[in-house]
């Protein structure tokens, strides 16, 4: 048995393969407790549980939302959601929404530098790259993979390191920036979820005292837990410094693969939590359930 509380489908736009096929990986590789946690989209919630209940796997609605705390970017699971919960969706699609507009900025550079190719071009790839995704949007990991159907991948990253530092100079409007903390902290705790902060490893490369303090911080601003166990904090080998942050916090620890195409390099359920571990998060999700 393992517990996968945090990977993607095509329903993220920096992923692929479909939540049918994840689920089946996950079963494969004996998944018990498992949530799809897209960014800023609920488009895997319906379809991930109708697999997971043909595997008798426990589902638990996801999704991994963006947002800023305390000046720095960072990303915030929502676990045990009610995805028809209109507070939820309103937050979520407004965050989704930002995509779309950074998006047109991009694009705009792009074309400034000597792109040639129409955003008309990029869409029509967009059925190719999120298979049976009902509404796929263009973003700058469309164009990296149109890129590399048009034998020109290796011109990618320049273009995207200058994009990127020009957009980095100026201040984004307010449709370009993501929802604040409070307003998808509440969103969650609206729709019955837990709020989780994620990666902390992400934010912090290899500085445990900022991942400390950052933890520290949010738990105090209503985080009710944080992830322990995930592959860049199981790598820098800052685990046991996170394990007694987290009994010493009394908050909820999770963890995950974040997994972004199964099967991957991060195989689903290889986080590392044990049922001990997440025994305290799994009883708040799942209070009627036998929890391992």
């Amino acid at each position: 048995m393992s517990i996968e509380l945090h990977c993607h489908t095509l329903f993220s736009i920096d992923a692929g393969g479909t939540p049918e096929n994840l689920v089946d990986v996950a079963a494969t590789n004996g998944v018990s407790f498992l949530s799809i946690t897209e960014h800023n989209h609920l488009g895997s919630c319906a379809r991930g549980a109708a697999r997971a209940a043909t595997h008798g796997i426990t589902y638990i609605p996801g999704v991994e939302l963006d947002t800023t705390f305390n000046n720095t970017w960072c990303h915030i699971l929502g676990l045990g959601i009610d995805p028809a919960n209109p507070i939820l969706q309103q937050v979520v699609t407004r965050n989704h929404d930002t995509y779309v507009h950074r998006f047109r900025s991009y694009y705009t550079i792009l074309r400034e530098l000597g792109f040639q190719w129409t955003m008309e071009d990029i869409e029509e790839g967009l059925p190719r790259y999120y298979p049976t995704h009902p509404s796929p949007i263009a973003t700058f990991f469309a164009v990296r993979r149109f890129m590399h159907e048009q034998g020109c991948g290796a011109d990618f990253d320049a273009y995207h390191q200058t994009i990127n530092a020009r957009l980095a100079a100026t201040e984004r409007p307010p449709e370009e920036q993501f929802l604040d903390f409070e307003t998808i902290f509440n969103a969650i705790h609206t729709a019955g979820g837990v709020v989780i902060l994620a990666h902390v490893g992400h934010y912090f490369h290899q500085d445990i005292p900022a991942q400390v303090n950052f933890i520290r911080k949010i738990i105090a601003a209503g985080c009710d837990g944080f992830e322990t166990h995930h592959f860049r904090n199981v790598a820098f080998s800052n685990i046991d410094t996170l394990l007694e942050l987290r009994s010493e916090l009394n908050c909820l620890a999770s963890g995950g693969s974040d997994c972004h195409h199964a099967p991957s390099s991060r195989p689903l359920g290889a986080s590392g939590i044990t049922r001990e571990i997440a025994k305290p998060l799994l009883e708040r999700l799942l209070p009627t359930t036998a929890t391992p």
